[in-house]
C-alpha cells in the first residue's frame, strides 16, 4: 500500500501508478474528445520536471505559465513542483506589464506561454534578469499525437506529446523544452523530491485584487493535499467523476478543483479554453460536478428566462407551476426532508428537462464560489429543482473554509466551517479563519502578511460577516469596500447590488456613495435580457444603446428602482443612476479575471457619469 503523499509531485506519481490505464485529461479536437491516461500525465509530469532542472531552474525559483486551460498547464504546474520550483499561473487577459511584474517578482526562470502574441510580455530586459527560457504551447491546439501508450522506454515521447510546432526565434517548443530534459538522470529528479517537505511552497497564487499590485499568496503542498481531499469528500468524487475546467487556473478555485482533486479522486478532467465553448461541451460531458462563480449563474439564468418568454403559453405556466412548487419544498428538501407528491411530479415534468438541457442531469454536487452569490440567482434555480452549495474561502486559505450543503444546508449563508477549520468574528463584524488550509504568508512581503495572519493563526479575510445562533456564517461585505456617506452612514453595497441586478434587463450594478450625500449607482443592461425588459416596458425592440437613452425604458427602470428602496433603508436607498449600454467586461477593465468588480477602475472609466449622478 502506498503512503500517504506529503507534496503534489509525490500525489501525482502515485496517481500515475494507481490509475495508470484510466483517463486522467480529456482534450477536445475535431475529431470528438481524445483521452490521456493517468500513466502517460505522469510520464509527461516526470519529463517536464526534469526539462525544468535542464533549465537551471533551482529550488524555489519560479516557473510562470499563461494561457487557456489545457493539460499542458497541469503538466507545467505540477513539473515545476515536482523539480522543487514554485509555479505561478499568470491570467491569460493579464496586460504586458502585470505579466512582467510576477514573472520578476517570482523569480521566474522558465515562462511556459500558449501563444506566440505572448512573448513580447516576457521579452529579454534588464527587470527579468534570471528568466533564461521561454517556452510556447502554441502549436499543440489540433492535438496530433504519435507513439503509444507505454511505448518506448522512461522519457520517451508519450501519446500525448505533440507534433513539434514552428517557434518563433528565442523561445522553444513545448516538444524542445520536454525533450532537453531527458538527459537529466532520474537520479536527479528523485533528491529534488527527496529534498521536500510538507510545508514547502507547492504553488503561488497572485491575488487578481481591485487595486494596486497583486500579492503572492504562497500555498504550500499540505494547502494544497488538503484542500484536493476536502473537495473529494465533498463531491464524493471517484475515478468514474468528470469535471470540468474552464475558470482562469491561475484562481485558486479552479487548481483546487480540477487540479489537486483529481490527484486524490482519480476523477477524470475535460478541458473548456473558451467561455463561450462551456454551454456546448457541459451538454456532451454531462459533468458529475460543477464549480461556477456567481456571472455563470446569472448568465445561465438570463439565458433561461430569456428562452422561456418565447415559449408557448401552456409551457410557461406549466414552469410557473413547478417553480411554485420548488420555491415552497426546495430549502426544506435541502436540509434532507422527503419529496413530496407535487415535487416528484415536478421533477419528471420539468426539473429534469432543465438539467439534461443544461447538461447537469448527472450532477452530484454544482458549487459557486469566488464572490457572493445573489439570494435571488439561488432561489431562481432551487424553484427549478437545482441546488447550488456555497463555498466561501480565499486564496489566503487555499480555496474553501465554509460550506452550505445538504442535509446541513441553509440558504442565503455560506454555512459552516469545514471540518477541521474554525471560523470567528472580531470584534468589528470581521470573518477570521484558521485551520491546515490557512497560507504560508505573502512572497516578499512581510507587512501585508502580518496585516493578515495574527500570532495565534488567524487569517484576517477582510470580509464583513455575521453568524446566526446555529453557527451558519454569511457574509455582508468587503471590510475596505463599505460606503461611508457624507453623512457617516455606512453602507454595505454588495446586498444593493445584489437586488438591483434583479431588475428585469439590468446584467450588473456598482452602488456608489462613498463621501458622497446619497448612494446612487451605474446599471449595466443585459442583452440576453432586454428584450423581455422592453416588453414589460412597453417599449418596441430597440437595442441596448437606444434602451439606455430611452424616457419611456428610463422610466420603467425607475419604477423598478423604487421597488428595491422599498427593502431598503431610507440611508441605503438609491436615489439616481445612470444606465449603461455595455456590460462590464475583463477587456473592459471593469472585472477581474473572476468576474469580480473592479470598483476603483469603474469608478476611473466613468467618472463623467458619476460626477453627473451627484451634480
Amino acid at each position: 500500500m502506498l503512503n500517504a503523499p506529503r507534496t503534489v509531485g509525490e500525489a501525482v506519481l502515485q496517481a500515475a501508478e494507481r490509475w495508470s490505464t484510466r483517463p486522467a485529461h480529456h482534450l477536445r479536437s475535431p475529431q470528438g474528445w481524445r483521452a490521456i491516461t493517468w500513466g502517460e500525465y505522469g510520464r509527461d509530469v516526470r519529463r517536464a520536471a526534469r526539462a525544468f532542472i535542464a533549465a537551471g531552474v533551482e529550488k524555489d525559483e519560479g516557473v510562470v505559465i499563461r494561457g487557456a486551460n489545457r493539460p499542458e498547464w497541469y503538466v507545467a504546474a505540477l513539473g515545476a513542483a515536482l523539480a522543487g520550483a514554485r509555479p505561478a499561473g499568470i491570467y491569460a487577459t493579464s496586460t504586458r506589464e502585470q505579466t512582467r511584474y510576477v514573472t520578476a517578482h517570482c523569480d521566474a526562470r522558465v515562462a511556459v506561454l500558449v501563444s506566440p502574441r505572448d512573448l513580447d510580455a516576457v521579452a529579454p530586459g534588464p527587470d527579468l534578469p534570471r528568466l533564461a527560457h521561454r517556452v510556447l504551447l502554441d502549436g499543440a491546439d489540433g492535438f496530433q499525437p504519435r507513439g503509444e501508450p507505454g511505448a518506448g522506454p522512461m522519457g520517451a515521447p508519450s501519446r500525448t506529446e505533440l507534433l513539434r510546432p514552428q517557434t518563433p526565434d528565442g523561445a522553444m517548443s513545448w516538444q524542445d523544452f520536454l525533450q532537453s530534459g531527458d538527459a537529466v538522470p532520474e537520479s536527479a529528479l528523485e533528491a529534488r523530491l527527496a529534498a521536500q517537505a510538507e510545508h514547502d511552497v507547492a504553488a503561488l497564487i497572485y491575488t487578481s485584487g481591485t487595486t494596486g499590485q497583486p500579492k503572492a499568496v504562497m500555498i504550500t503542498h499540505a494547502n494544497a493535499l488538503w484542500v484536493g481531499r476536502e473537495v473529494v469528500r465533498h463531491a464524493r468524487l471517484g475515478s468514474d467523476d468528470r469535471l470540468v475546467s474552464y475558470l482562469p487556473l491561475s484562481h485558486i478555485a479552479e487548481q483546487a478543483n480540477s487540479l489537486y482533486a483529481p490527484l486524490v479522486s482519480g476523477a477524470q478532467v475535460h478541458f473548456v479554453e473558451a467561455m463561450e465553448a462551456l454551454p456546448e461541451a457541459l451538454r456532451e460531458v454531462r459533468p458529475t460536478m460543477f464549480l461556477g462563480v456567481p456571472r455563470v449563474y446569472e448568465k445561465m439564468q438570463a439565458a433561461m428566462l430569456a428562452a422561456g418568454a418565447n415559449a408557448p403559453a401552456l409551457r410557461r405556466r406549466l414552469v410557473a407551476w413547478a417553480r411554485s412548487v420548488g420555491a415552497a419544498h426546495g430549502p426544506a428538501i435541502a436540509c434532507g426532508a422527503p419529496a413530496p407528491f407535487a415535487w416528484r411530479l415536478a421533477d419528471k415534468l420539468v426539473y429534469s428537462k432543465v438539467r439534461e438541457r443544461l447538461g447537469f442531469d448527472q450532477v452530484k454536487l454544482m458549487a459557486v464560489s469566488a464572490a457572493p452569490m445573489p439570494r435571488e440567482t439561488l432561489e431562481y434555480f432551487m424553484s427549478l429543482g437545482v441546488l447550488i452549495t456555497e463555498i466561501y474561502g480565499a486564496s489566503e486559505v487555499s480555496g474553501p473554509a465554509t460550506v452550505s450543503m445538504p442535509p446541513r444546508y441553509r440558504l442565503g449563508t455560506v454555512g459552516l466551517p469545514i471540518v477541521g477549520t474554525e471560523a470567528k468574528l472580531a470584534d468589528d463584524g470581521e470573518i477570521l479563519l484558521r485551520g491546515p488550509n490557512v497560507f504560508r504568508g505573502y512572497l516578499k512581503d512581510e507587512a501585508a502578511t502580518a496585516e493578515v495572519l495574527d500570532a495565534d493563526g488567524w487569517y484576517h479575510t477582510g470580509d464583513v460577516g455575521r453568524v446566526d445562533a446555529d453557527g451558519y456564517f454569511s457574509v455582508t461585505d468587503r471590510k475596505k469596500e463599505l460606503l461611508i456617506t457624507s453623512g457617516g452612514k455606512n453602507i454595505a453595497p454588495a446586498p444593493i447590488e445584489a437586488r438591483l441586478k434583479q431588475i428585469p434587463g439590468i446584467g450588473q450594478a456598482v452602488a456608489l456613495g462613498d463621501r458622497r450625500p446619497y448612494v446612487a449607482a451605474l446599471l449595466a443592461l443585459d442583452p440576453q435580457r432586454l428584450p423581455a425588459a422592453l416588453a414589460a416596458a412597453g417599449c418596441p425592440d430597440i437595442d441596448a444603446a437606444q434602451a439606455a437613452v430611452s424616457p419611456l425604458f428610463r422610466a420603467f427602470v425607475e419604477r423598478e428602482v423604487e421597488r428595491v428602496n422599498t427593502d431598503l433603508a431610507r440611508f441605503e436607498s438609491v436615489r439616481r443612476f445612470v444606465l449603461l449600454p455595455a456590460e462590464f467586461s475583463v477587456e473592459g477593465g471593469e472585472l477581474t479575471p473572476t468576474l469580480k468588480l473592479r470598483r476603483k477602475p469603474i469608478a476611473e472609466k466613468y467618472a463623467g457619469q458619476i460626477e453627473a449622478l451627484y451634480s
